[in-house]
């Protein structure tokens, strides 16, 4: 029997555009970092960003101006109460007028990042598939009132600006915060055109604003994240997926997380693979749980509960499991 399938995003209600039909039909075509949506773009949205490194270097270089007035000069409360009023874009241009200002936005600014780069992250997600039972068919760790329950078991989408009681498509072209991250404020824009300097130039001197806004906001210019080892993490069960420990050929932790969170009680998953396999893919258990991608020198501080077990690595239980889909749909392919 056949099944469509679709990955929710429980908390933001929304489903993940180009990640969706059969199984076996999506789940090994790579998609390029180029093409928004697909897997490039549900990994980006699940990794946790890091201020860009040139900020340290605009931090210590030239001259620092002290302001003898200014808001600056307000208190701490006061401050803060103002910069809640802003929007994000707003602070990252206001962060650009002064080094004082700057270091006092760094910890808003990051979290802006994350917002806009991996919205995803912290959400209980599941690419559930459309023939599971309607009756006490999802995970018993996902817990939803009776209406979320059919909302999403009832499988309506709806593109944004549409008024409909259904999920909506994200990580596409449809998606706002996809447009949002390629703006470029008009003013800066404007003087841009004439400004010198490469993209990451780390020169103060040859460095102009609108530069400086695209490397901040990561507009134009690569998104930074933290250096080490890419791991997917599942805070809820105080598990995790390195990226160096998966060796199928061009798999990444974003075919990790889909086979981890993959759910039906239904196996058909259109892979020519034993039922042990299909079993195993069906039932993922990490589904509806929270995760992130994070580094092994950054993996995120667990509940008090989990502290002592502390963190378990799954990487090779994942490793098999993508090895028996990959070889069934490589056989597939070529009419093995």
């Amino acid at each position: 029997m056949r099944q469509w399938w679709y990955l929710y995003n429980i908390d933001r209600q929304e489903v993940a555009e180009g990640l969706s039909g059969e199984l076996a039909e999506f789940l090994f075509n790579v998609t390029p970092l180029s093409t928004p949506g697909g897997h490039a773009a549900l990994l980006s949205s699940i990794r946790t960003p890091c201020l860009p490194k040139e900020v340290d270097t605009w931090m210590t270089g030239g001259r620092t101006v002290i302001q003898s007035h200014g808001f600056r000069k307000l208190p701490l409360e006061i401050f803060d109460m103002v910069m809640d009023q802003l929007q994000w874009m707003e602070l990252f241009v206001l962060a650009l007028t002064c080094k004082d200002i700057l270091s006092a936005l760094r910890s808003r600014l990051l979290t802006v990042l994350k917002e806009l780069h991996a919205p995803w992250r912290n959400c209980p997600l599941i690419l559930l598939g459309r023939n599971t039972a309607q009756h006490n068919g999802l995970p018993t760790s996902i817990h939803l009132t009776s209406h979320q329950r059919a909302k999403i078991m009832n499988g309506a989408i709806r593109r944004y600006g549409e008024h409909t009681d259904s999920y909506t498509y994200a990580l596409g072209r449809t998606d706002p915060l996809y447009h949002l991250r390629r703006h470029i404020p008009k003013g800066l824009r404007d003087a841009g055109r004439s400004g010198r300097g490469s993209w990451r130039s780390t020169s103060t001197s040859t460095i102009g604003d609108c530069q400086r806004f695209c490397v901040l906001w990561g507009s134009g210019a690569p998104v930074c994240y933290p250096d080490g080892t890419p791991v997917l993490c599942n805070v809820s069960k105080a598990e995790y997926v390195r990226a160096d420990g998966l060796t199928a050929p061009d798999v990444t932790l974003a075919h990790a997380l889909l086979v981890r969170i993959a759910w039906s009680t239904d196996t058909s998953t259109g892979f020519p693979c034993a039922d042990g396999v299909a079993q195993a893919l069906t039932s993922g258990p990490w589904a509806g749980d929270k995760v992130s991608v994070d580094t092994m020198e950054t993996l995120p501080t667990l509940p008090l509960g989990r502290r002592e077990e502390g963190w378990v690595d799954v990487t090779s239980e994942v490793n098999w499991l993508l090895w028996n889909l990959w070889t069934a749909s490589h056989q597939q392919d070529h009419g093995a």
